[in-house]
């Protein structure tokens, strides 16, 4: 059998090319005819176009030559009309951002008739602060796009012809936009929106009558983001728990809440009406003990919850979940304390890839817990602060797949004694969060020294960002460290 060169065979190639930053792709062309021709459609595939940065943009005349390659296209204030006028007849997703019309014939090139043809493989577009000049002429070309699944408005405000362009889509995306008119044809609906993100500006008139009227005709509606003008809304809370409740959406098995006017009861018949829940969001709501009993019910499929700004969920429920969802992904909450962390139930959610939980230590240095998990049953166990810390980061290294690890304190303005991130406290034990990406303790107290963070360097080859104050006594030491971070390639924050 002869022997073949796996990097003879194209699809090996463009599989490499896939794992290469931009840089290295354009070395790769050097060197061969073939691995030319396997980077350049890889090099053009996605074209960020910035009018705030015109040296970094690829010339019209070199971006019509390779129109054919570009599939995702972002574009920020568009650099020269000449940019207008170009097709991209492989193009998938397309990101307008700041277009500023000065002429009626200068709205964006979407808005062409003749775009249904040259945009026919466009499954998603994103529009943020564009002025428009023409809306019958710009929502309806977006209509007759035939193959748009994902819509995204922002910063814009809109008029009765964009709903025409909502009837076709899938996933529809509505963030601080202002409505000001919204149909009244009963017979207007929405069939194909399963995810649906509304949140308005407060200049908006698109009433919460309305809006559940709307959301009332996405039948198969299966993830919903709400967040009114009004947060505190005058229509009865009772009102969208009957839509949940009759079966108005069977599909539903993701909802955001940012409504601080529901009541711990009203969110808990909510959750208990839902057939199913993956993600579950109650943002700057009355979430209590009521909602997190109804909520116990879905822990087998919880996938994301987030309750930072949910003042009612207390440090044992974040400490339940933990031991009490094994598919949970993504956590997000204000504090847990040490203690509870390191007394509840093993943890169950391995596939966790973000913490987002403010841990705190007691104000004592010695403290009682109660050892769970024994053949026994449990027992109390008296522990040092030190000690306390060591099984906090045992309860961390776990997370195999933690990619987000974040303990920052916002609650207060002083920093509150918190996990330290030092060898000497049991850091080491994280050795093998071999996929973090970030870590953040903004607000918490840390004394680390050198042998820490080169230690961070070493084992998280993955990390990217670090924010928080690295050595809160010393100024000159925060300063070596940072650098020492940059000099890693980590970007590093602070307050300033």
């Amino acid at each position: 059998m002869p022997h073949i060169n796996p990097f003879e065979v194209p699809e090996i190639r463009t599989l490499i090319g896939h794992h290469l930053d931009r840089s290295s792709q354009v070395k790769c062309m050097q060197i061969s005819t073939a691995w030319h021709a396997t980077m350049l459609p890889l090099i053009w595939s996605t074209i960020n176009l910035n009018g705030t940065q015109p040296l970094h943009n690829p010339s019209p005349d070199a971006l019509e030559r390779m129109c054919y390659f570009v599939k995702d296209l972002q574009v920020i204030r568009l650099p020269s009309q000449e940019y207008a006028t170009l097709d991209y007849p492989n193009l998938r997703t397309l990101d307008i951002m700041h277009w500023i019309s000065t002429s009626d014939s200068l709205d964006p090139p979407i808005c062409n008739r003749e775009s249904a043809v040259t945009m026919a493989s466009l499954t998603r577009l994103t529009l943020s602060a564009i002025e428009i000049k023409d809306s019958n002429r710009f929502w309806g070309a977006i209509a007759r796009l035939p193959s748009l699944k994902q819509l995204g408005i922002n910063w814009m405000t809109l008029s009765l012809p964009f709903w025409k362009a909502c009837s076709k889509v899938e996933v529809l995306l509505l963030g601080f936009v202002t409505v000001l008119e919204y149909p009244q044809d009963d017979g207007m609906t929405f069939p194909r929106i399963t995810k649906l993100a509304l949140s308005l500006d407060p200049d908006s008139v698109f009433s919460v009558q309305e809006q559940l009227a709307f959301m009332s005709r996405c039948p198969l509606l299966e993830s919903l983001l709400w967040c009114p003008k009004d947060r505190r809304p005058t229509l009865p809370s009772h009102v969208f728990e009957k839509q949940v409740s009759v079966g108005q959406w069977p599909r539903l098995e993701e909802l955001v809440l940012h409504l601080p006017s529901f009541s711990d009861r009203d969110i808990a018949f909510i959750l208990g009406a839902m057939n199913r829940v993956i993600v579950s969001g109650n943002m700057q709501t009355n979430f209590g003990q009521l909602s997190f009993k109804a909520l116990r019910f879905h822990f087998s499929t919880l996938r994301e919850l987030d309750l930072y700004a949910s003042d009612g969920a207390t440090s044992e429920m974040f400490a339940e979940v933990l031991a009490s969802c094994p598919g949970l992904q993504k956590l997000l909450g204000n504090v847990v304390y040490a203690k509870d962390l390191v007394q509840s139930p093993p943890w169950v959610c391995l596939s966790l890839r973000t913490f987002g939980l403010t841990i705190r230590l007691d104000i004592f240095d010695i403290v009682t817990i109660m050892e769970v998990g024994l053949a026994s049953g449990s027992r109390s166990l008296t522990v040092s602060s030190d000690e306390l810390q060591r099984l906090v980061f045992g309860r961390l290294a776990g997370l195999k797949q933690l990619e987000v690890l974040n303990m920052s304190d916002r609650e207060l303005p002083f920093e509150q004694r918190a996990l330290s991130l030092q060898l000497d406290n049991g850091l080491e034990l994280l050795e093998d969060l071999k996929d973090l990406r970030e870590i953040h303790f903004m607000g918490t107290e840390q004394m680390m020294m050198e042998e820490d963070v080169v230690w961070m360097l070493e084992h998280w080859k993955k990390l990217e960002v670090v924010s928080g104050y690295l050595n809160a006594d010393v100024q000159t030491e925060e300063d070596f460290l940072s650098d020492l971070l940059r000099r890693g390639g980590v970007q590093h924050m602070t307050e300033k």
